[in-house]
């Protein structure tokens, strides 16, 4: 048995020299020398010298590149078992018959059709309905007419004549409406009269303003007196409203309408006034209203909260009298508790012209001069102190000598300062070995194993 080595390859020249290493740190900083005495400032002192730079160290040699290691020799392969024997295949089985085939069965008779179902209704609104009244509240469905009716009736203005005095109740407190005939006539065909009381209905109170469903249902009538069991009696007109037509079918009546936005007030007052609005909820009783009180007469109109019993709540407002809607006054409810003043305000009128300057009054009579009091004796003035000597003025000490700079030393007492330490000498920097080439790779040869 024998074997063959690989010879070890050639080292490899000496590489180029390195970069120059990083500069050596610097010295150290001499000790601080102690705090001399203060006296005069030194002269200043000359400035140490620096110190020499360190020459660059020697680049270092190259170390040898080791030799390669030896390759192994690979392992035998193992022998590689046997296959095993496969087993026989067994005999496929006979095929079994195929069963006989059975007769085709009769086709069933067809079912009959079934009825063709009942179309369905169209859903959602017809395409145009019935325009209601202003005053309609049901479930009917609502054009664009009635809406656009109902918004320009919110902004309507309202005018009540004669107003005279009393209560004007916009909650009537009737159980059963009363039905009337009437007469109409005017541009507007409002109501002018009442011909027939058909049904007298029961429970009104004096003051109670009522309207009629018929025509455009904006009417505003008064009950002026009522007989047994609160049953309409007479009325007084105070609008006549618009659409209504004499004679014909009687109309039902209801509580006039508050919703308009602005009640104009004409007539001579006899006695206080007071109108009585709906109370209810914040949602829904919430109102603005403008009022125009034209009216004249000693007496005084209030806007108050009805409690729906013919009573009022709260202390509502009173509206002032004016002419031509000079005294037009906003006023406001949250529905439940009170009405007041709404403030707005206005531009601040132009500044009046200054009246006229009135005449002087007459210059009263002067009293008498009173005796002149004696005069009190003056007191004698100090003498006037001695003006101290002013102080002499102190030397100014030299100024010292600035000590020359080296190692820190000691500071000088102050006067003259201590000569600073020399700066201490840098290190020299040390040079950095250059980096040795790398050898050359070695050939590898191949080393066999076993017998020849």
């Amino acid at each position: 048995m024998s074997y063959i080595q690989s010879a070890a390859g050639a080292t490899g020249g000496a590489g180029a020299t390195g970069a120059t290493g990083p500069t050596g740190a610097t010295g150290p900083t001499g000790a601080a020398g102690a705090t001399g005495a203060t006296g005069a400032t030194g002269a200043t002192g000359l400035q140490g010298a620096t110190g020499l730079q360190g020459a660059t160290g020697a680049t270092g040699a190259v170390g040898a590149t080791g030799l390669q290691g030896v390759t192994g020799a690979t392992g035998a392969t193992g022998v590689q078992g046997a296959t095993g024997v496969q087993g026989a295949t067994g005999a496929t089985g006979a095929t079994g018959l195929q069963g006989a085939t059975g007769a085709t069965g009769s086709q069933g008779a067809t079912g009959a059709t079934g009825a063709t179902g009942a179309t369905g209704a169209t859903g959602g609104p017809p395409t145009n309905v019935v325009t209601q009244p202003i005053y309609d509240a049901s479930t009917l469905a609502a054009s664009d007419a009635f809406v656009q009716n109902v918004v320009n009736y919110s902004m309507a203005t309202v005018p009540l004549n004669p107003i005279t005095g009393g209560p004007y109740n916009f909650v009537p407190t009737d159980t059963q409406p009363c039905t009337l005939v009437v007469t109409a006539g005017g541009p507007n065909n409002g109501v002018s009269g009442i011909l027939t009381v058909a049904v007298a209905g029961l429970g009104y109170t004096v003051g109670d303003l009522i309207t009629l469903l018929s025509g455009n249902g904006d009417c505003v009538i008064q009950v002026a007196t009522v007989g047994a069991g609160g049953a309409f009696a007479t009325g007084t007109i105070l609008y006549g409203g618009s659409g209504y037509h004499t004679g014909g079918a009687p109309s039902a009546s209801a509580g006039a309408s508050q919703n308009p936005f602005t009640f104009t007030l004409t007539g001579v007052l006899t006695s206080d006034a007071t109108f009585m609005m709906p109370a209810g909820t914040y949602a829904f009783n919430s109102q603005q209203w403008i009022f125009n009180n034209n009216t004249t007469g000693p007496h005084s109109v209030f806007v108050k909260l009805s409690n729906g019993a013919g009573g009022t709540i709260g202390t509502g407002v009173a509206i002032p009298q004016g002419t031509n809607n000079s005294a037009g006054t906003l006023i406001e409810t949250d529905g439940v508790n009170d009405i007041w003043n709404v403030t707005v305000s206005g531009p601040v009128g132009a500044t009046g012209a200054t009246g006229a300057t009135g005449a002087t009054g007459t210059t009263g009579l002067q009293g008498a001069t009173g005796a002149t009091g004696a005069t009190g004796v003056q007191g004698a003035t100090g003498a006037t102190g001695a003006t101290g000597l002013q102080g002499a003025t102190g030397v100014q000490g030299a100024t010292g000598v600035q000590g020359a700079t080296g190692a820190t030393g000691a500071t000088g007492a102050q006067g003259a300062t201590g000569l600073q330490g020399a700066t201490g000498v840098q290190g020299a920097t040390g040079v950095q070995g250059a980096t040795g080439a790398t050898g050359a790779t070695g050939t590898a040869v191949t080393i066999f194993w076993g017998l020849f």
